[in-house]
């Protein structure tokens, strides 16, 4: 259950990010025809694109890790690598969060992405990395949902309402999400409680919400 929530969490908020950005490129684009190819054509490139060369780097970065493995920077190291490379996939047109996440998922199953292209010997991310990227984490999301904090005010009921009205139809999507999702899996269907109430929104959907206001 843990591992489904961490994975939908992940995807969520790079599709969240990508597909927003793209529908507002759209909307003030001010093109009228053959919306639904631009979509299509610009999402595809840009996902591809993030991905493609996240496999890449990720794979090249854990056997640049076998050389300079016990090294005391080194999770500090791939932090810059991460930053350079994502805004290199951003100039090219790629999708930085889709880069990101692909570079993640390869570099968070090292050993297993080893014997899959039966490499000699792979650096699995040790506890210490692990730990700066959990602390990096929270004091970003801390500053931003404060900063986020700030900007709320409760002068407009109708959309306050409007609101609470759109999570309660969220919830009951996610509801029969959940009950087609978790069939055949005792163990899933089991916690579809946890699994309706848990939705992984957070901070991808805050930054979208506060991008489309500006």
């Amino acid at each position: 259950v843990s591992s489904l929530l961490n994975l939908e969490s992940a995807f969520n908020a790079a599709l969240v990010i990508v597909i927003a950005l793209i529908i507002l490129h759209i909307m003030t684009s001010g093109q009228t025809g053959n919306e639904l190819q631009l979509v299509g054509k610009t999402l595809g490139v840009r996902l591809f694109l993030g991905i493609g060369i996240g496999v890449i780097a990720g794979v090249m970065w854990l056997a640049l890790l076998t050389i300079i493995e016990g090294e005391i920077y080194d999770d500090i190291l791939t932090l810059a690598i991460v930053l350079l490379l994502y805004f290199c996939v951003e100039t090219i047109g790629g999708r930085g969060v889709m880069f990101v996440l692909s570079f993640g998922l390869i570099l968070g199953n090292g050993v297993e992405v080893a014997k899959f292209l039966h490499l000699s010997r792979a650096v699995e991310v040790h506890k210490l990395m692990m730990k700066f990227h959990s602390q990096m984490s929270f004091l970003i999301k801390t500053f931003f949902f404060i900063y986020l904090g700030l900007m709320v005010t409760f002068d407009l009921l109708d959309c306050v309402l409007l609101g609470i009205g759109l999570s309660f139809i969220l919830l009951a999507a996610r509801f029969l999400a959940v009950l087609v999702s978790t069939a055949g899996s005792k163990t899933l269907f089991s916690n579809k409680g946890l699994l309706t109430f848990m939705l992984p929104r957070g901070l991808s959907a805050a930054v979208v919400a506060e991008v489309g206001a500006v």
